[in-house]
C-alpha cells in the first residue's frame, strides 16, 4: 500500500519534468555541435580543395616555364645539330655539356639534358645520368614517339628513390634546313628534365599533413606526395587540372585537417557537459530537498526505533504526501506497539501452562516482532537509494528485508542450501560494513544442500564472531562454515582467527547453554540459539560446544544426529 503511495507523488512529476528538461537541453546542444562541425567540414572541404588547385598550378607551372625557357636556349645553341650530325664530335658534346652545367649553376636547379639522333639512340648531356633514369626516360621518350597528338611535357618518379622526388621532362624535336632542296631534315630529339622536390609542390603543411596525391596524364599514374596517417577518415580531392597540360591530379586527405582549430569543439563539448552536470546537480539538489532528506530521516527513525525501541513520534519537514506518508509510519508503529504487548501478553499466559511452554517460547524467539508494513518500508527505502544513486543502501535495504522475510517465515525446518543463501545475504551486509577486512569460506559439500536442519542456524555464530572476535589488523579477520555427515550426523564447525575468549568468559558462556531464557531477558545470542536447538531437536540429539583460544581463534561445533 505504502508502495502504491509513493508512486502517485507529485514528485514524481517534478522528477519528470526536471529529467525531460535536461534531455532536451542536451539534445540542443548536441545538434549545435553537429550543425557546427558540418558547416565547418565542408567550408573546409572546398577551401582545402582551392588551394591545392592554386598551389599545384603555381608550382608545377613554374617549374615548366623553366623547363621551357632552357629548352629554347638549348635548341638555339650552335652545337646542337652538330653533335647530331656526327655524335663523335667531343668537342661538340663538351660544348652541349658545358651548356646544362652553366643552366644548371644560373637557376640553382637540378637540371639534365638528352639528345636521340635519328636513329633513337640517347646521348647524354649531363654525366651524372644513372642508368635507372636513362632507363625511365627511354620509356618516356618511346611513349612520346607513338602518341597521335604529341604532349609536350612529361614526368616520371625513380621506384627506388629514399625521397620523393620526381621529374618533369619536356620533347622538342630537332630539324635542320636543306637549303638545296627547300626542305627540312629531322636530326632527332631533345630532351630536357628537371628534378622536383615534392616538398616545394604543396608549402602548406596544414593542409598535406596528412595526405596523399597521384599525378596521371592518362597513361601513367605516379604517386606524387604521400606524407602522415591516411588510414583514418578522409575525403577525396578529384581530378585537379594542371593547366597549359593533359595532367590531372588525384588525392586524399585526412578528416583531421580540416580542423585545425580543434579547440573551439572541445569548448564547445565541455560547455554542453558543464551545463548538463549542473542541470543535474539542480535536479539532484530539489529531489534531495524535497524528498531524499525526508525520507533519510524517516529510515534514522526506524534504525533508532529497532535499537531504542522508543515509540516516539516520526516528525519530517516536507510536503502534504511527505507529511502523510508520515502519519502513517505513525499510526503503523502505534498499532504494533499495541500488536507487540499483546503478544508479550500472549507470551506470558501461554508460559504459565506446562504444556504449551515449548511451542509459545519457540514462537517467541523465531517472531518477536512481525511488522508486516516493514516489508514496505524497506522496499520504499531501496527505491529512494536507487534515485538517489546510492548502491550501498540498497544492498542493505535487499539483504535486510530477505533476512527478515526469511526469519519470519513459519516454517521451523529448512534445507542446508536455505541456511547458506541467507548467511550470503548477511555476509553481504558485513562486506559493506567491513569492506575487504575479511575473508569467508564455505566448505559445504552439494550432497549436503538438501539436509534438513533448524532455520537460523548459521547466522548467529557469524554474529557472534562479528561482534565479539572481529578485529582490523595486518592480516584479514577470516571465518569458515564447514560442513560434514556420517550416517548418524551432521556436524557444523564455524571457525575464525579473531580475538578469541578468556576462559573466565568462555565458562560464563558454557554455563549459560542450556539454560532457559526468560521473557525480560534480552540475550538473544549464542544462548538463544542453543535454547532453540534444544526445543526444536531435544537435548539428546545435538550437541554445542565452544573451544577458543585468546588472540588466536574461536570455534563454534554444533552437531546434529539423525
Amino acid at each position: 500500500m505504502i508502495k502504491k503511495r509513493l508512486s502517485n507523488l507529485r514528485l514524481q512529476d517534478e522528477i519528470k519534468f526536471f529529467t525531460a528538461l535536461i534531455m532536451v537541453l542536451v539534445i540542443i546542444f548536441q545538434l549545435i555541435i553537429y550543425a557546427y562541425y558540418h558547416v565547418s567540414s565542408e567550408s573546409q572541404k572546398e577551401y582545402i580543395h582551392e588551394s591545392i588547385n592554386v598551389m599545384m598550378n603555381e608550382t608545377i607551372a613554374s617549374q615548366l616555364n623553366t623547363l621551357d625557357k632552357y629548352q629554347q636556349l638549348m635548341l638555339h645553341h650552335e652545337c646542337l645539330p652538330v653533335f647530331l650530325n656526327n655524335t663523335d664530335d667531343s668537342n661538340a658534346h663538351f660544348e652541349l655539356e658545358n651548356m646544362i652545367y652553366t643552366l644548371q649553376q644560373i637557376s640553382d636547379t637540378t637540371l639534365y639534358g638528352v639528345v636521340f639522333d635519328g636513329n633513337g639512340s640517347m646521348h647524354k648531356l649531363s654525366p651524372n645520368i644513372s642508368e635507372t633514369k636513362s632507363s625511365e626516360i627511354k620509356k618516356v621518350y618511346e611513349e612520346y614517339k607513338k602518341r597521335t597528338n604529341p604532349t609536350q611535357y612529361f614526368f616520371f618518379a625513380l621506384p627506388e628513390s629514399t625521397y620523393r622526388e620526381i621529374y618533369f621532362l619536356t620533347f622538342a624535336n630537332i630539324t635542320e634546313n636543306i637549303y638545296e632542296t627547300a626542305s627540312v631534315r629531322s636530326l632527332g630529339t631533345l630532351c630536357i628534365f628537371l628534378q622536383v622536390s615534392t616538398d616545394t609542390l604543396l608549402d602548406d603543411y596544414s593542409i598535406a599533413k596528412n595526405a596523399k596525391f597521384y599525378l596521371n596524364d592518362g597513361s601513367r599514374t605516379m604517386l606524387m606526395f604521400d606524407r602522415g596517417n591516411t588510414s583514418e577518415s578522409i575525403f577525396e580531392i578529384n581530378n585537379i587540372r594542371i593547366s597549359n597540360t593533359n595532367w590531372y591530379m588525384n588525392g586524399i586527405v585526412n578528416y583531421s585537417s580540416l580542423f585545425p582549430n580543434l579547440n573551439q569543439v572541445l569548448i564547445l563539448i565541455f560547455l554542453e557537459t558543464f551545463l548538463a552536470y549542473l542541470s543535474l546537480w539542480l535536479l539532484n539538489k530539489c529531489i534531495r530537498l524535497r524528498m531524499i532528506n525526508p525520507f533519510n530521516d524517516t529510515k534514522k527513525y526506524i534504525e533508532q526505533l529497532s535499537i531504542s525501541q522508543l515509540f516516539k513520534p516520526l516528525s519530517v519537514r516536507g510536503n502534504k504526501d511527505i507529511n502523510e506518508f508520515a502519519s502513517n509510519i505513525n499510526n503503523m508503529v502505534i498499532r504494533n506497539k499495541k500488536l507487540a504487548n499483546s503478544v508479550l501478553l500472549k507470551q506470558q499466559r501461554l508460559y504459565e501452562a506446562e504444556h504449551l511452554r515449548d511451542t509459545a517460547t519457540l514462537y517467541a524467539l523465531q517472531n518477536q516482532v512481525n511488522p508486516h508494513f516493514m516489508y514496505n518500508i524497506f522496499e520504499l527505502i531501496r527505491s529512494i537509494a536507487v534515485v538517489d544513486g546510492n548502491l550501498q543502501i540498497e544492498t542493505i535495504v535487499t539483504c535486510v528485508s530477505k533476512l527478515l522475510r526469511y526469519n519470519l517465515k513459519n516454517d521451523t525446518i529448512v534445507t542446508v542450501k536455505d541456511e547458506y543463501e541467507i548467511t550470503k545475504m548477511y555476509i553481504r551486509i558485513m562486506r559493506i560494513k567491513y569492506g575487504d577486512a575479511f575473508d569467508i569460506e564455505y566448505n559445504i559439500p552439494d550432497e549436503l544442500l538438501g539436509v534438513p536442519v533448524m532455520k537460523m542456524l548459521f547466522q548467529p555464530v557469524l554474529e557472534n564472531s562479528f561482534n565479539h572476535g572481529f578485529v582490523r589488523r595486518t592480516d584479514k579477520f577470516r571465518l569458515s562454515i564447514t560442513a560434514s555427515a556420517s550416517d548418524s550426523e551432521i556436524l557444523f564447525v564455524f571457525r575464525d582467527n579473531g580475538l578469541g575468549i578468556k576462559k573466565e568468559r568462555l565458562d560464563e558462556i558454557k554455563k549459560s547453554l542450556g539454560k532457559r531464557i526468560s521473557d525480560g531477558e534480552k540475550q538473544i545470542g549464542l544462548a538463544n540459539l542453543d535454547q532453540r536447538l534444544n526445543m526444536c531437536y531435544g537435548t539428546e540429539k545435538y550437541f554445542f560446544e565452544i573451544t577458543s583460544k585468546p588472540d588466536e581463534y574461536t570455534e563454534t561445533r554444533i552437531k546434529i544426529l539423525k
